[in-house]
């Protein structure tokens, strides 16, 4: 539109009034989707609507903001930090963060999901109608047609009214608050390229004090300036939009464009009466605007064909009843419609069309075939011509229908149905007749074929002949094509059977499918080239000369069952299924859906005429353009947030939301599908992570996401040197316990030993008790007593008894024998006392003793010993023994030593016992004594305690007893 708008400029630049013929036509339902608080929406009455950067959509409500990505909608209330839920318009500042504009509260900003309410000075205005933000300044108008300007580099304080009388005199604003006697204007404002443009208003009930501006005035954040457009400097401009470098200002219902250089290239008279402009858009060579009737206050939306003087309403057609709040083009140019009172309107981007009952008394349609200009459409019970969307004529069909043949040559119809009783009359027409089955004709070598139902006839120079196809009994032909000069025909049981010349039963089956699949039904076949296309209730089969294919819901069919195929102008194969319309392309199966008007829940048959498909299904007729080569387009756009490892995924898709398919891939293992849009993996294995994402529509094949990575480090409690730390210390512990219980037993057990050593060596030493009480009572005690006994026998003797010397001598020897028993007797009596085994009770015997013997001799007795109060025993025997010793040695000293002085000394260190006596006697050598009787006994008692006796005889005699305890318990 614009090049040609360009290439005449000469022409348009005068004035002149067109008549126009403008087409209307109802019959077409264009395909839209109806948001209200049914499916989510806040509140049906709706304000303005925006598109942020990243794709989403949010809408204003009477009962607070959304966002909508096409299958959920996030709302924002008083719950989010709003202070008003009446929310009248948005504006996006930048990423994740928005100005809103309330009735009843101001300016809000929504930041990151946090709403907050932005301060005003003495919070003046409070019911705002529109929000920019320009430069350092956020702008906005209350509904008394004024603007505010805030600074925010002076903390939202300083407050301006920028539109006041002076801006028609002074270029630049003065910010001051305009006085009660300044002017005022009736204004509207869009936001483009950056600028505020200003113009007159829409609304023709103002007072006569505020007047409309005329013009348009540019607001740049600074200044205000007015912009000079011929033909417009005077006139009331209701609403403007930039396309393509080109303006286009509405006034009143009048359009005019002007170039970058502010000519005016085209102008035209919109066929709206008593109707304003007061929004415009330009799309896809097409006007959409918003018209407010001056007189009732209704606002409608229009989309006017600027090339053809087409106008169509809107409003009218999607049955909006409700005023127009505002309509949006978004990023993939799909058509938004807010209103006040019946929610949101979307219109895709598509010239697609469904025609259903509101056209089709019937819409159940079995079949459609094109001839010439028209369209043969077949429902059940009623056959239509279909022209130029409108149906030309209709006739009742008086049986169940199921399908239809055309023979263009003849012009005739023939209606197919399994129910046709051929005995029925008038059922037939000139041009309509009815089969039970199709019929197809071939000419090849000047013979003439003829395949009807499961029969096949031949016809040559007058010959006729008829043949029942056994192979395909019961089974009814379904289609018949000429290849290679044979008739490949198909059978909806028999499968695929090929005839080939000269035609005498030379039938040969396609066993490749035939035999696999014997239980199938077949219904179509379309040969291209080398290829045969064969369509199944199993599946869609692909036939070459190598191989064979087969095609299931795995591959994207919508269902296994397929009731047409055809392939277009453009070599694009569509499909027909039970469970809707796919079309394969780039060998990839893609659906078209209910969004993209195909409405039907099965679909049963599929042609071309003028660049369009048609696909007749049990709702009605879909109309598809198809002048350009069908594609691959992916409507869906993937957002994904990362937090460590955690991954928000949200889908924006507008078009066919509920046909997106996600899946994620952890470094270079297999893609994994996913029907959440959280994704955790804080429970994964720990390591380093890369991680991508893809996703596609029923329209578009994978589309991929960048690499995302992360890492998985468990606590330092699931860390695996935890567990080994855990494990080794448990295992120490154990083996520390299995330690500590093996000493605990060896201990036992050795202390169990040596009881049993102590009690074998008590059990020893008890005999040696025993065998030296034994030894020495018989030998001291006993001896003696047998000497007293001897001597008292001699004494009763009559030789003795008048010898009164001798009897002397014997009584002195039984008294000294007596004393010595008697004193022996004393000492072995002492010895077996266990509490004389203490070392102190030893000393304290012998001192007695020493003290005893030596008190009436001229030898003075000196004992000492270095034994504390400490209890030490002495070893079994050890006292007997050693009082013997000591005993025999003090005892020599006496007689023997000519001492004067005799020291007995204790000394005890560590387990060491020093028992010594020392006198300073004459000195002697023992090898030359006579008799050491005594000393042999002194040794051999020390001996028999494993111990030892030293005496030394020079300056004296000085005996030392040596004595290791081994059981003295404090060292």
């Amino acid at each position: 539109m614009l090049k040609k708008i360009a290439s005449t400029k000469k022409i348009l630049l005068t004035t002149f009034v067109v008549s126009l013929f403008v087409a209307v036509s109802y019959s077409q339902q264009p395909v839209y989707k109806h948001y209200t608080a049914e499916n989510g929406l806040p509140h049906d009455i709706t304000y303005q609507i925006i598109q942020d950067k990243q794709g989403h959509i949010w809408i204003g409500t009477d009962d607070g903001l959304t966002k909508f990505n096409g299958s959920e909608f996030t709302n924002y209330t008083y719950e989010n930090g709003l202070h008003s839920n009446f929310v009248i318009d948005i504006f996006e500042e930048n990423s994740n963060k928005y100005l809103l504009a309330t009735w009843g509260a101001g300016i809000h900003q929504l930041k990151n999901d946090s709403i907050k309410l932005i301060p005003q000075e003495n919070n003046k205005v409070t019911k705002v109608r529109n929000v920019y933000k320009l430069n350092d300044s956020i702008i906005f108008g209350d509904f008394s047609n004024s603007l505010y300007l805030y600074n925010t580099k002076r903390n939202w304080k300083k407050t301006a009214i920028i539109i006041e009388d002076s801006i028609l005199k002074k270029p630049k604003i003065s910010f001051k608050k305009a006085s009660r006697q300044s002017k005022s204007y009736s204004f509207s404002e869009t936001f483009l390229n950056n600028k505020l443009f200003l113009f007159a208003s829409g609304n023709r009930n103002t007072p006569k004090t505020i007047k409309p501006l005329k013009g348009i005035f540019v607001f740049d954040g600074y200044s205000l300036k007015k912009n000079k457009y011929s033909k417009l400097n005077s006139r009331e401009v209701h609403s403007i939009t930039i396309s393509s470098n080109y303006l286009f200002a509405a006034s009143h219902n009048h359009v005019f464009v002007f170039n970058e250089k502010k000519s005016l290239v085209s102008q035209k008279k919109i066929p709206i009466k008593n109707e304003i402009i007061i929004q415009l858009k330009v799309i896809n060579q097409k006007l959409y605007f918003v018209s407010k009737n001056y007189k009732d206050g209704t606002q409608k939306i229009y989309m006017y064909d600027w090339d053809n003087n087409l106008l169509t309403n809107l409003s009218q057609k999607l049955a909006i009843n409700s005023l127009i709040s505002d309509f949006l083009f978004d990023l993939g140019k799909n058509l938004w419609i807010t209103t006040y009172g019946q929610g949101v309107y979307f219109l895709p981007r598509t010239t697609n069309t469904f025609f259903g009952k509101e056209v089709f008394i019937n819409p159940d349609l079995k079949d459609i075939t094109n001839t010439n200009n028209n369209l043969i459409v077949l429902a059940t019970n009623m056959i239509y011509e279909f022209t130029n969307n409108h149906i030309t004529s209709k006739k009742v069909v008086p049986t169940h229908a199921e399908a239809l043949q055309i023979n263009k040559r003849k012009r005739k119809i023939t209606i197919i149905s399994s129910l046709f009783n051929p005995n029925q009359k008038h059922l037939g027409t000139n041009n309509i007749s009815y089969k039970h089955s199709k019929c197809f004709n071939f000419n090849i070598d000047s013979t003439l074929i003829e395949l009807k139902g499961n029969l096949f006839s031949s016809t040559k120079k007058g010959i006729n002949t008829k043949t029942v196809i056994n192979k395909i009994h019961d089974s009814y032909i379904r289609t018949a094509s000429l290849y290679n000069n044979s008739i490949i025909a198909l059978y909806g049981k028999g499968g695929i059977i090929n005839i080939t010349p000269p035609f005498k039963n030379e039938i040969t089956s396609w066993n490749r499918i035939n035999k696999k699949f014997t239980n199938g039904v077949f219904s179509d076949l379309y040969i291209q080239k080398d290829t045969a296309w064969v369509a199944s209730n199993m599946g869609l089969f692909k036939v070459t000369p190598k191989k064979t294919i087969r095609f299931t819901t795995k591959q994207g069919l919508l269902s296994n069952h397929i009731n047409d195929i055809h392939i277009d102008s453009h070599g694009v194969l569509w499909v027909a299924t039970q469970k809707g319309l796919n079309v394969f392309t780039n060998n990839l199966f893609l659906s078209i859906e209910k969004e993209l008007g195909q409405q039907s829940t099965f679909v049963t048959k599929i042609t071309e005429q003028n660049n369009h498909i048609y696909v007749t299904g049990n709702r009605g007729l879909f109309k598809f353009n198809n002048i350009k080569p069908f594609s691959s387009q992916c409507n869906t756009k993937l957002l994904v947030k990362q937090n460590k490892s955690s991954f928000y995924l949200n889908t924006i898709n507008y078009i066919n939301p509920k046909s997106i398919t996600l899946a994620y891939q952890l470094n270079d293992n297999p893609w994994i599908k996913t029907s959440s849009n959280n994704l955790d993996f804080k429970n994964t294995k720990q390591g380093k992570y890369n991680i991508k994402f893809r996703f596609k529509d029923s329209l578009s094949n994978w589309k991929y996401s960048k690499s995302y990575q992360f890492k998985i480090t468990y606590p330092w409690h699931q860390q695996t040197w935890f567990y080994v730390t855990i494990t080794v210390l448990l295992l120490g512990a154990i083996v520390l316990l299995l330690i500590y219980v093996l000493q605990k037993s060896i201990k036992k057990n050795k202390k169990l030993n040596k009881n049993i050593e102590e009690k074998e060596k008590l059990q020893k030493a008890l005999k040696e008790v025993r065998k030296n009480v034994a030894r020495d009572f018989h030998d001291e005690l006993g001896n003696k007593l047998a000497s007293i006994s001897i001597t008292s026998n001699l004494l009763t003797d009559t030789n003795y008894k008048k010898d009164i010397e001798t009897q002397e001598k014997k009584l002195k020897q039984i008294k000294k024998d007596a004393d010595y028993l008697y004193h022996g007797m004393k000492d072995f009596v002492w010895a077996l006392d266990h509490k004389n085994d203490d070392l102190q009770q030893l000393q304290v015997y012998l001192n007695d003793f020493g003290e005893s013997l030596f008190e009436n001799s001229t030898i003075r007795f000196y004992s000492n010993h270095n034994l504390s109060n400490q209890k030490i025993e002495l070893p079994f025997y050890w006292s007997k023994q050693l009082v013997l010793i000591f005993k025999e040695a003090m005892t020599n000293s006496l007689k023997h030593s000519y001492a004067t002085k005799v020291f007995l000394t204790f000394n005890i260190q560590k387990n060491i016992l020093k028992i010594i006596l020392e006198d300073n006697g004459k000195s002697f050598n023992i090898n030359k004594l006579k008799r050491i009787n005594g000393i042999q006994n002194m040794k051999f008692r020390a001996e028999s305690l494993n111990q030892k006796i030293h005496i030394y005889t020079k300056n004296g005699v000085k005996i030392i007893f040596t004595g290791t305890l081994n059981n003295l318990k404090n060292e």
